[in-house]
């Protein structure tokens, strides 16, 4: 139980090393990603920079020509003293000077206006522009770069929200991987100790070559006492059976005795009618009679007694069949969690861009930052972008459909593996329960052998028994002798008896009466001695026949100590046996332990490589924070910078103006004070240089339609380097992908031989695949949630 506790925790540890792999991978590419559109949202940023900066120089430009021009119309005084044709000289030379430098100054500016026009994000301007416009333009600019600076610092508050969440999750993770880290080093430090406390108990147990011999040596002394018990068990019950047939036919014996002594008790009763003596001498021999009478009723009792008691025992088999059968089944109810597709509206979105096409066409400007569209052609480039994008979507969808496919697939490959692991959890199941047999099997065994080893014991009893009936039916046959012999000498004493009576009746009766009663005392004496001879046979019989009980409890007792012994060595068999499975056990859990300290440590460096990298990557995110909120700080600073010098612009711009309008109402003046023919001249010369100017600006209109053009191409390339880009992250996605799926199916194959051993790791398994469906519809959320934004973005740009 030990060791699949430790297992399951191992597997525990891993599946959360493994969650906190793809968490880390999933946020690194997210903080990738932030960091990318971070890079673009800067360069964006230098680049309105680097145009404010160009648009600022040329305004101080603009603003030192006019000033220079001031200083030379101060410089130049105007003398009235000479004539009026002198004067009209100076006049027509300095209107003609002044007309050049004029004409040069406007030129100049409206050369700078282009270029600000043109440097100027998402604005187009005619050639002709005033001083007025410019000025508008500024502030204008100006107000957007304040909104801009407002959005950026949403974004940066936002962006920092983000990089916080995220160094949380990192931070949480980071502690994570050091409780695991911990955990392991605990894990393996407990496995050592296990390993030395297996070593000490096998160090103090026998060796296992010794259990051995002794195990094959106790059921060698088994085999050999159970051969034995056997055979004796057949010839004691054949010699019982023989000594019962003998005891039958002495007790006959016997009887046939008592019947001839009774014979012999009648024919002295007429013997002592003769005589006093004889009457005495019959009294005392019935008094023995009685006597030898109740011992051979005794004896009969004891014979029958002997007889009933049974020759061998029922064998006792008293089987304890104790089954345990433990079966955990645990059901797991695989619940499929539908991935919730949030698709991109396509009806939507459809409608959305026709809609902005036709306000397009209806107003003559882009629907979103409102720019005016001079020419059809923008508008038709506006119109085939908005195409562009409406073609790209299906395909952005159907890969996104065939990712989600993908995942798909997956789920069920990991749904199958899970099959595979109930099947052999079923299978782990099956073969406890033969296990559970086979111990009721071998429990049933050894009852068995109990039965045998009692079987023998009572066998050995009735061996026993037979020998004392044995004993008995030589003690009968020794008293049936002596009876014999008693009543053969009775028979002798009778015949000579009478033959003496006979012939003294023939001869003399006076003396027949002395020597009648001289021969019945001798009769009777011969008789006592006989009887007092019998009464010593049968004394003698009684002290062997308890001679012979202690001899059959002295047999008992040595059963009693075999049946010991066997039991003793039943027992001591059953102990080496336990001890040589405990043997087994024991090293088995050693070998397991090692592999998993092995595996463990293997696992270590890993981790600490992990932990290793996270706290790097903790650093490099938190810099990264810090660079990105400094660039951000100065970039709003710069963009106030450029706010507040447009608008300077735009106030001195005003005053240049001011000053110009009052230099043109001076020469106009002056102009008019001098002749109208000189007038007629300075009007058709300002004729030819509006023709020659609208000749200009219609080359400058050209110009500005090819740089738009360009534009337009730079923002294709921009958009298909962009969408190459979303690529490859999305062919590092997969092969980031594949190979945790590699790493899946090689811990799922290590999972699936430790399942083998281990059943209580079945919950932990649809655990972990839950949180892997929980961490794929994260990582589809994150995906979908960096498509939005980048739709988002892209839609800012345009």
């Amino acid at each position: 139980m030990l060791e699949l506790k430790d297992r399951e925790n191992d597997l525990r540890l891993l599946d959360v090393h493994r969650a906190a792999a793809a968490n880390l991978r999933s946020q690194l590419q997210e903080q990738q990603q932030h960091i990318q559109a971070a890079t673009n949202t800067i360069t964006q940023l230098q680049q309105e920079l680097d145009e404010l900066e160009a648009v600022a120089a040329a305004a101080a430009e603009l603003s030192r020509e006019q000033q220079q021009q001031q200083q030379d119309d101060d410089e130049g005084p105007i003398v009235f003293e000479e004539s009026i044709e002198e004067l009209e000289e100076l006049l027509t030379n300095i209107s003609q000077e002044y007309k050049a430098k004029n004409d040069t100054a406007k030129q100049q500016q409206q050369q700078l206006l282009h270029k600000v026009a043109a440097m100027l994000p998402y604005v187009q301007q005619q050639q002709q522009q005033s001083a007025g416009e410019a000025v508008v333009l500024c502030r204008s600019e100006a107000a957007k770069l304040r909104r801009q600076q407002q959005a950026a610092a949403r974004e940066q508050q936002q962006q920092q929200q983000q990089q916080q969440q995220v160094l949380q999750q990192l931070q949480q993770q980071e502690q994570q991987q050091q409780a695991a880290e911990s955990a392991s080093l605990s894990l393996i430090c407990c496995i050592k100790q296990q390993l030395q406390q297996l070593q000490q108990k096998l160090q103090q147990k026998p060796p296992q070559q010794q259990c051995m011999q002794s195990v094959a040596a106790a059921e060698q002394q088994l085999q050999q006492l159970q051969q034995q018990t056997a055979e004796n068990n057949q010839d004691k019950l054949k010699s019982v059976e023989a000594r019962v047939a003998a005891s039958g036919e002495t007790l006959l014996q016997l009887q046939q005795q008592r019947q001839q002594l009774q014979q012999v008790q009648q024919q002295l009763q007429q013997h002592e009618a003769l005589g006093v003596s004889l009457q005495v001498a019959q009294q005392r021999q019935q008094e023995k009679q009685q006597l030898l009478q109740q011992k051979q009723q005794q004896l009969a009792r004891r014979f029958a007694s002997l007889q009933q008691q049974p020759a061998i025992g029922p064998l006792s088999t008293n089987p304890q069949q104790a089954a345990v059968c433990s079966e955990l089944q645990q059901q797991q109810q695989q619940q499929q969690q539908q991935q919730q597709q949030q698709r991109a509206l396509e009806g939507g979105e459809t409608q959305l861009y026709e809609y902005l096409a036709a306000e397009a066409a209806a107003k003559s400007c882009c629907p979103i930052c409102c720019r005016s569209l001079s020419s059809s052609s923008e508008l038709l480039l506006l119109q085939q972008n908005v195409k562009q994008r409406m073609q790209q979507m299906p395909q952005q969808q159907q890969q996104l459909q065939q990712q989600l496919q993908q995942q798909q697939i997956k789920i069920q490959t990991i749904q199958q593996q899970q099959k595979t692991t109930n099947q052999l959890i079923n299978k782990h199941k099956d073969l406890l329960a033969a296990a559970a047999e086979l111990t009721r099997k071998k429990q049933a065994e050894e009852e068995l052998h109990a039965a045998a080893a009692a079987a023998a014991a009572a066998a050995e009893a009735a061996a026993q028994r037979a020998k004392e009936t044995q004993e008995a039916h030589a003690e009968a046959a020794e008293l049936a002798a002596a009876a014999a012999a008693a009543a053969a000498a009775e028979h002798s004493l009778i015949g000579r008896q009478r033959s003496r009576k006979l012939r003294a009746a023939a001869g003399l009766h006076a003396a027949a009466n002395g020597s009648s009663s001289s021969s019945s005392s001798s009769s009777s004496s011969e008789v006592q001695q006989q009887l007092q001879q019998l009464e010593s046979q049968i004394a003698q019989a009684f002290a062997d026949r308890e001679a012979a009980q202690q001899q059959q409890q002295q047999l008992q007792q040595q059963q009693l100590k075999q049946q010991q012994q066997l039991l003793q060595l039943q027992a001591h068999l059953a102990e080496q046996q336990r001890l040589l499975q405990q043997i087994r056990e024991e090293q088995q859990q050693q070998q397991e332990q090692q592999k998993q300290l092995q595996l463990t440590e293997a696992a270590l460096p890993g981790q600490q490589q992990l932990l290793h990298a996270t706290r790097q990557q903790l650093q490099q995110l938190q810099q990264q924070q810090r660079q990105a909120e400094q660039q951000t700080e100065a970039k709003l600073r710069q963009l106030e910078s450029a706010a507040a010098e447009l608008e300077t612009i735009a106030a001195s711009i005003e005053e240049q103006q001011q000053r110009v309008e009052e230099a043109e109402a001076a020469v106009a003046a002056a102009a008019a004070s001098a002749s109208g023919e000189r007038q007629q001249q300075l009007r058709q010369q300002q004729q030819q240089l509006t023709a020659a100017l609208q000749q200009e600006q219609q080359q400058q209109e050209q110009l500005n339609a090819a740089f738009d053009k360009g534009q337009l191409l730079l923002q294709q390339i921009r958009s298909s380097i962009d969408v190459k880009r979303q690529q490859q992250q999305l062919e590092l996605q997969q092969q980031t992908v594949h190979a945790l799926q590699q790493q899946q199916q090689q811990t799922l194959q290590q999972g699936i031989a430790a399942l083998v051993q281990q059943s209580s790791i079945a919950a932990a398994a649809a655990k972990q695949h839950q949180q892997q469906q929980q961490q794929q519809q994260q990582q589809q959320q994150q995906q979908e949630q960096l498509q939005q934004q980048q739709q988002q973005q892209k839609k800012n740009k345009k």
